[in-house]
């Protein structure tokens, strides 16, 4: 699983800001101490299908996100990305929900 480490990780050598994959029980666990965000992988994606009037869109391009379906994947874990607080992620989901593009 990819996810972005938010502070160091004492016995891993993960710095706060790397973006990493790991195993899924590692990230989960991470994920749930607040330690780390799951960030969809993008690999293979160059080009960004986010629209332009999408609410927080250039803090999730910073993040990794490229599209609704990886914005709607990481739902839970949104207000975990600096710049989008529980408010911010009300209105990214409900954009997301509503969009047809």
């Amino acid at each position: 699983m990819l996810v972005k480490i938010k502070k160091s990780i004492k016995g891993y050598g993960y710095f706060g800001g790397e973006t990493v994959s790991l195993p899924d029980e590692d990230a989960t666990r991470f994920v749930n101490e607040g330690i780390a965000i799951v960030v969809q992988d993008t690999e293979g994606k160059d080009e960004n299908e986010l629209p332009e009037d999408m609410p927080a869109r250039a803090v999730l391009l910073d993040n990794g996100f490229t599209a609704i379906e990886q914005v709607l994947a990481a739902r839970e874990t949104l207000i975990e990305i600096d710049g989008i607080g529980e408010k911010t992620a009300e209105k990214i989901i409900k954009f997301c929900e509503e969009y047809e593009g």
